[in-house]
């Protein structure tokens, strides 16, 4: 099964492509922008600040913390890693589409009042490829949903709860290294 696209959608100048994901955390460490090694820090803070001003927020670098996630369908085993093939309908040719691999990472306020099963729905800049080569710039329209317990680390709980439970490792870590400077 492959994912297919309308040649008309394609055709657009800056299509907008629907996209429905379910979405886990990979239970690694929380991060700031500011955690993010220095030559990073720029395209993370540009992306994480696209992606919360659709939601009318603001990126404060230093305190909002970031979670690791995996984009998943039965088209894409990881969307941020993998990119996602994609046919045309009416047309023998394909594709892929591919975002920034800083997408691995979203804001945990994006998440906050969800849980398991709820759904969440993020634009996120896209790149599609033709033939080997970058034809046009897209926008990904992802409807997300939370399902920590269908996927890879369904052992450390539910999503809210694992967000939970991660949030406040991160202040305990950070709480132990602003003790150990004093």
């Amino acid at each position: 099964m492959s994912f297919k696209i309308a040649s008309s959608v394609l055709n657009q100048n800056h299509p907008v492509i629907d996209l429905s994901l379910n979405v886990f955390i990979v239970p690694n460490s929380l991060m700031t922008v500011n955690d993010v090694f220095e030559s990073f820090r720029p395209s993370y803070e540009r992306v994480m600040k696209d992606v919360l001003a659709q939601k009318g927020e603001e990126l404060d670098n230093e305190n909002d913390l970031l979670v690791q996630l995996w984009y998943t369908n039965g088209d894409t085993e990881n969307l941020s890693d993998h990119g996602l093939n994609f046919d045309v309908v009416d047309s023998d040719k394909g594709g892929i589409i591919s975002i920034p691999n800083e997408l691995s990472f979203l804001p945990i306020k994006l998440f906050d009042g969800l849980g398991e099963g709820d759904k969440v729905d993020v634009d996120v800049p896209a790149w599609i490829y033709q033939e080997g080569q970058h034809k046009k710039n897209a926008t990904l329209r992802l409807h997300l949903t939370l399902d920590q317990k269908d996927y890879r680390y369904r052992r450390y709980g539910d999503f809210s709860s694992l967000l939970n439970t991660l949030a406040i490792n991160y202040e305990f870590e950070h709480q132990k290294k602003e003790a150990a400077a004093i």
